[in-house]
């Protein structure tokens, strides 16, 4: 299906912060992330050197001899050590990382392999004088959207308050991906976002509505091949999916206002059209996403057929006057700098753009 993004199973997730994000902007700018952990130790770098060919050992000893030296802790000199390393090492080619500043984060693509580098990367600041941001350890990034704390999920939000320079954030690969995309799909499972803009006051009828027929389409999906067919069969199929425990589909949700709906469907893509394809369907006709399709997968006269189910299923639910009230919206984001580093190239089904390499950023 056309633009549903399939999110590699081993790719990994980090959460690099420097300085409480006073370096957000030189990261964005110049293509890169970096830290400070190694600046007080003595290195042997007249140009650029990569990480790989330092003598960490030797470097864990400049780290204990400096804790004598100052009387500093042992624990905090430790902890430096580990996370340098960690940075030098664990993260890998292709892996996520995320940085924060205070109203905001930034999301990207590790693109290159650890360095250590003592050129300088500087922003002019208000004072119209060069900001410099000194910090000898980097790694080049493709940076992607940045995204207004707001928009972000409860569990990304409290992830993202830790004090941790470097930490791995691989338990918060959904909240990341429902923060960018509409649809999305992991292994066989299908996972979609809804946005709930509104400023008003959310109404219950609505979110059940809305709820209810998030559930109808799973089961269009997982019975079309009856139900294009025997279309008022639809309450009997119900009755049998649900009792011999067919239905797979699960929510999280905040509905504050602004707030989100995040749904997973276990096994919602598979051969054929499925449960995958009718969220598809449902997302273009609420939201006219242009990138979500499914030409070629089915004939247009079974596909004419579906399209007729979900629109009865939208008026029995009355989903236009809930998504109206809602202000519901789909994720919108420019992902293409992110994608197009995936090692595979069938991780976008019919291939959402392999191209945006350039170093610029979305502000």
């Amino acid at each position: 299906m056309e633009g549903v993004y399939s999110v590699p199973p081993g790719r990994r997730y980090w959460v690099v912060r420097a300085d409480g994000g006073a370096y957000f902007n030189h990261f964005g700018f110049h293509g890169l992330v970096a830290v400070g952990h190694l600046d007080g130790i003595a290195l042997p770098i007249s140009e650029d050197l990569p990480a790989s060919a330092l003598d960490w050992a030797d470097v864990y000893r400049q780290f204990m001899q400096k804790v004598d030296a100052e009387d500093g802790s042992l624990k905090q000199a430790s902890s430096k050590y580990r996370q340098a390393a960690r940075f030098a090492t664990e993260i890998q080619l292709g892996d996520w990382v995320l940085t924060v500043t205070t109203n905001a984060v930034r999301i990207g693509v590790v693109t290159g392999d650890a360095y250590l580098s003592r050129k300088a990367i500087e922003l002019m600041g208000l004072s119209e004088e060069p900001i410099a941001m000194p910090f000898l350890l980097r790694r080049p990034v493709e940076w992607g959207p940045t995204i207004q704390k707001d928009q972000l999920s409860s569990p990304l939000l409290r992830a993202l308050r830790a004090n941790q320079t470097i930490f791995n954030a691989d338990a918060l690969w959904d909240d990341i991906c429902h923060a960018l995309f509409p649809v999305f799909s992991r292994n066989e499972d299908f996972y979609f976002t809804v946005k709930i803009a509104t400023a008003h006051k959310v109404r219950g009828i609505d979110v059940s509505n809305l709820l209810g027929f998030f559930s109808d389409l799973e089961i269009i999906g997982r019975a079309s091949d009856v139900l294009t067919e025997y279309p008022g069969r639809f309450d009997e199929i119900f009755d049998e999916l649900e009792a011999s425990d067919r239905l797979t589909l699960t929510t999280e949700a905040e509905y504050h206002s602004p707030g989100e709906i995040w749904g997973l469907i276990s096994s919602g893509i598979g051969q054929g059209f499925g449960v995958g394809g009718i969220f598809v369907l449902a997302y273009s006709m609420l939201f006219g996403n242009s990138k979500l399709g499914f030409d070629g997968v089915i004939d247009i006269e079974t596909r004419r057929k579906l399209w007729d189910l979900v629109i009865e299923r939208m008026k029995y639910r009355r989903v236009k006057k809930a998504v109206d009230r809602l202000d519901a919206q789909a994720p919108n984001r420019d992902v293409e700098r992110l994608i197009s580093h995936d090692v595979s190239s069938d991780s976008v089904e019919n291939g959402i753009g392999n191209e945006g390499r350039s170093r610029s950023i979305e502000d």
